[in-house]
């Protein structure tokens, strides 16, 4: 299973839980703050999936590296944004970036090593 959060921006897509490094975070704590804050999820990462560069339609460039995390503990979210537990082949199916249902493919690969 995969956990997708609709995105902050419009159209408000399904997306995979991201954010910005602050100051004296390593990617890793990033991951693991911005799922908590984004969906009320504590996770732990387990695995690095790969990273990826792409250009919002406002022109940022963003570079986003992907981790595989494990679910813990369900807290309030710091956010109010709809989240959704799906698998896979779900989760890939909802994807509007052909790069994001890549990372969901090494995610799921990952996770059934890991099993």
């Amino acid at each position: 299973m995969t956990l997708l959060v609709r995105g902050s921006r419009k159209p408000h897509d399904w997306v995979i839980p991201k954010g910005h490094i602050e100051l004296g975070e390593l990617p890793a704590e990033t991951a693991q703050r911005e799922v908590k804050e984004e969906t009320g999820v504590v996770a732990t990462p387990e695995g690095y999936l790969g990273e990826f560069t792409f250009t919002r339609e406002d022109g940022e460039s963003v570079h986003v590296g992907w981790y595989l995390m494990r679910f813990k503990r369900s807290v309030a979210a710091d956010e109010d944004r709809e989240i959704r537990w799906c698998t896979f082949p779900a989760a890939r199916a909802l994807m509007r970036f052909e790069d994001m249902r890549e990372i969901l493919e090494v995610a799921e690969q990952q996770a059934a090593r890991s099993k």
